[in-house]
């Protein structure tokens, strides 16, 4: 297993910088892109766009999309429009004199 890691390379977020992206990849190989949430959708279009171009099978995954994204990924939950933040997104306090985590 590996990962893509894209960021904006601009201020439009409009250019991609594949930071983290396994080359060589072969032909015929299978990818599962995985998302939380697809807001605009733009990094995973622009991830699934460059893995095809070398002629990866590519299947794209996110818990949710918003309705304004650019692709609908091939498996989800469905559209979520509001905000959400995931339990990830969470960093629990860790205390060293409890030895346990304390919520922030």
């Amino acid at each position: 297993m590996t990962s893509v890691g894209i960021a904006y390379a601009d201020a439009d977020r409009s250019l991609h910088d594949f930071y983290a992206f396994p080359e060589p990849i072969r032909a015929g190989v299978r990818v599962l892109l995985v998302e939380d949430l697809l807001e605009s959708g733009n990094r995973l279009l622009a991830a699934t766009r460059r893995l095809e171009g070398r002629r990866a099978q590519v299947v794209t995954a996110a818990l949710y999309y918003q309705s304004r994204s650019q692709m609908i990924p091939d498996v989800t939950l469905g559209v979520l429009d509001e905000p959400v933040t995931f339990p990830w997104e969470v960093r629990p306090i860790h205390s060293r004199s409890s030895g346990g985590e304390v919520e922030a």
